[in-house]
């Protein structure tokens, strides 16, 4: 099945300046529109898109009623938050609520057609041939933007899914009682530092295979190597470069 869109805009303008943009990039043309949370409802349980671009400000409601309904129906699907009110608490709460993406229409139009056009031009990379082997990663890191972050980056690759720590201590309680494949480890946290998170993975024999890639905003040479010595696998810098992160972290999922 092709892949499509839901453009969800109250402006007829923006629906239509989007899609111009997005076809005249890609040559894609398989969209769905809507101008009412109702109407964005219906097409969403309809016809499943996997792109879905929300204003915030519709004239039936309110954009954060759809990414509620798109994170209880449509959780795989990529959802881009594009609005004329950027504030801070909106942001945050619009990617606690599962958006991979928010910006400003004024400032940040462009961005949304970039990131569009490279999700139609690049389909999903499945790491394995098997439709049934699922990998998990969990993200540690205080941020919720980070992690965040760190997802929708990661969201082009299939057959894996994700689990979220805002703390050392939540990240240890989760590998004591999930199966998890590799770690993307903040090392600033307020509980534990994060080379405290590593020194137990490495103190524990079942651990002792697990990839651990240390993110940080430490981009000094003692820093990676108290990590690197301590067990980590691989060391990135914030910020990061999607596509860095991506291939790092298929090369470790790779060994499991």
């Amino acid at each position: 099945m092709d892949k499509m869109l839901l453009i969800i805009d109250d402006a007829k303008l923006i629906r239509d300046e989007l899609k111009s943009a997005i076809t005249a990039k890609t040559g894609f043309d398989n969209f769905l529109e809507a101008e009412s949370v109702k109407t964005a409802i219906e097409l969403l349980n309809r016809n499943k898109p996997e792109f879905i671009i929300i204003d915030l400000a519709l004239p039936d409601g309110s954009g954060f009623e759809i990414l509620e309904e798109v994170r209880k129906t449509l959780p795989q699907s990529k959802s881009i938050v594009l609005t004329n009110y950027p504030y801070e608490q909106f942001k945050e709460k619009a990617l606690q609520m599962g958006a991979d993406y928010f910006f400003d229409k004024s400032s940040e139009f462009l961005k949304v057609i970039d990131i569009i056009s490279n999700y139609i031009m690049q389909p999903k990379e499945k790491l394995f041939d098997s439709e049934n082997k699922m990998l998990k990663v969990l993200v540690v890191d205080d941020s919720n933007i980070m992690r965040k972050m760190v997802i929708a980056s990661l969201k082009a690759l299939d057959n894996v899914s994700f689990v979220e720590a805002n703390s050392g201590l939540e990240a240890i309680e989760i590998l004591a009682v999930s199966k998890i494949d590799a770690v993307i480890l903040d090392l600033n946290m307020p509980d534990m530092h994060g080379l405290e998170v590593l020194s137990f993975i490495r103190n524990h024999n079942i651990f002792k295979d697990l990839p651990v890639v240390i993110l940080t905003t430490r981009s000094d040479q003692e820093s990676k190597l108290n990590a690197l010595n301590a067990g980590a696998t691989i060391y990135i810098t914030k910020p990061f470069n999607p596509n860095e992160l991506i291939e790092k972290i298929k090369s470790v999922l790779r060994s499991r």
